[in-house]
């Protein structure tokens, strides 16, 4: 469910037993980029993020998923955010609420013996996790300054028609970087 990973806050850190790590440094790089306000609930407050607003309307759900390495030596990587991506689709995150960053240079790498494709785990019947992620930002595009522009919702700094975290205070927002 999507309740399970709105705590993660990833960076790549997983949440153990406690959210504590991935909570700091969420809160440090918060605090760079003048969104501590933001980030300042603890995991375990998350379950007061279930009300509704104050015009009685249930909170959006939006996920920013940026994978900051590339080649085919970090595949596992952008294989990773496709599942992830796949996982916030199947929990009911619309998908112009999913902002994928990513090189998107492995699917298709000569290196890559099965072309166009990625998985995130090994074994037979192991779906394609590559099938059907929308990758909203690719290449060379892909830099900090798009990434922070994204969080932001800063239009003017990425490309024409590229989406923006558009939540509000009383969405949840799931980054994975």
């Amino acid at each position: 469910s999507f309740r399970s990973v709105s705590c993660f806050a990833s960076l790549s850190l997983s949440c153990s037993t406690s959210c504590d790590a991935p909570v700091m440094v969420m809160k440090v790089l918060a605090r760079l980029l003048g969104l501590a306000p933001l980030l300042a609930i603890p995991c375990w407050a998350r379950e007061a993020l279930d009300t509704t607003n104050s015009a009685g309307q249930a909170p959006s759900r939006w996920a920013v998923i940026a994978v900051g390495s590339a080649g085919f030596v970090n595949y596992r990587h952008q294989a990773d955010a496709c599942h992830a991506y796949h996982l916030l689709r199947k929990s009911g995150v619309p998908e112009d609420q999913i902002i994928l960053m990513m090189q998107d240079d492995a699917a298709n790498s000569k290196e890559n013996p099965f072309p166009g494709q990625l998985f995130n785990r090994q074994g037979n019947d192991v779906p394609d996790v590559y099938k059907g992620c929308k990758v909203d930002y690719n290449g060379s595009l892909v830099t900090a300054e798009l990434f922070q522009a994204v969080i932001t919702g800063d239009r003017a700094k990425v490309p024409p028609g590229g989406k923006v975290l558009q939540s509000t205070e009383f969405d949840k927002v799931f980054l994975n970087f």
